[in-house]
């Protein structure tokens, strides 16, 4: 049975799949606080198919060729070539399909080599209050940034490689992908409704909270708005229940702690807040069809 703890899905554990799967061992970069993938396809993706996972650490993607179905707290997007997609700590993800064609780059860092990079002034898009963002680029946007890449790529192999030119490298292109990201912001920002605005919030706080939060009251509170208010706004704008999205992130979030953890469904029960186990394996099979020890035995690997 699949019992690895999230914090498992490294840095280094990237860095051992990338020589796995690299033949030549010359197109990935992993060390304690920066991991680049120069070549992103399908053998690597579909490694991660269809299984949630977390990082300790941020991501960005950018695709170049093909498309990439993903579901990021919560949403399923379709993220398409010239795009890029900025995946924060914490945040579970899962790749649900991948074209054949996919091909990308990657750069995942630690928060500490975020803060070294750009100093004390984090910029808009990356001082936290966006948990993931998606980018449209244009051709000359994605070769520059990809050039960008490129640089600190080569930089990094240099057997005498500079780290305060390192860190500075990453830094520009952290405020480079963010100025754009600004551009792309202030574009649309005239565009989006306060219903849709609202609506984000309450996908961000319901990802953040969910694990212990499980009530209306709770997101309608922090969005300044009465329950039955916000209920109507999530429904007109999603189509789906402002419950529906509460309970898809609690069973998420069960479902994470089932596959990856070893903790007994009593405890993960109490972590996550449910009155007593009975309830939570009522909640639980209510809404999969499974009871939670079923969910668990359904993910044992045979090697």
């Amino acid at each position: 049975m699949i019992k690895e703890n999230l914090k498992t899905l490294s840095l280094s554990y990237l860095g051992n799949l990338a020589s796995q799967l690299d033949e030549n061992r010359g197109k990935s970069y992993v060390s304690h606080n920066l991991a680049m993938a120069r070549i992103w396809t399908n053998n690597l993706a579909r490694h991660f198919l269809s299984q949630p996972f977390m990082m300790n650490e941020l991501r960005i993607l950018v695709l170049r060729k093909g498309y990439v179905y993903v579901r990021v707290n919560m949403l399923e997007q379709r993220i398409e070539a010239d795009t890029l997609i900025f995946i924060g700590r914490y945040v579970v993800t899962e790749i649900m399909h991948v074209s054949d064609d996919i091909q990308g780059f990657v750069l995942s860092l630690s928060d500490e080599m975020l803060r070294l990079s750009v100093g004390n002034s984090l910029p808009k898009a990356f001082n936290g209050h966006l948990q993931d963002f998606t980018l449209p680029l244009s051709n000359e946007e994605t070769d520059f940034i990809d050039n960008l890449h490129l640089i600190i790529y080569n930089a990094l192999k240099q057997e005498m490689s500079s780290t305060p030119v390192v860190i500075q490298l990453v830094g520009a292109l952290i405020m480079h992908i963010s100025y754009l990201w600004e551009e792309s912001d202030s574009s649309q920002i005239g565009a989006r409704t306060r219903e849709q605005q609202l609506f984000s919030e309450f996908i961000r706080l319901v990802s953040q909270y969910a694990s212990t939060q499980h009530s209306l009251d709770f997101y309608a509170s922090h969005l300044c708005v009465t329950p039955r208010y916000m209920s109507t706004i999530v429904s007109n704008v999603s189509g789906k229940t402002a419950k529906y999205w509460i309970d898809e992130a609690i069973v998420n979030a069960i479902k994470v702690q089932l596959r990856y953890t070893d903790k007994q469904v009593s405890e993960i029960a109490y972590d996550m807040n449910f009155p007593n186990p009975s309830f939570f394996c009522k909640y639980f099979k209510r809404l999969t069809g499974m009871t939670p020890i079923d969910y668990r035995d359904s993910q044992i690997v045979v090697k």
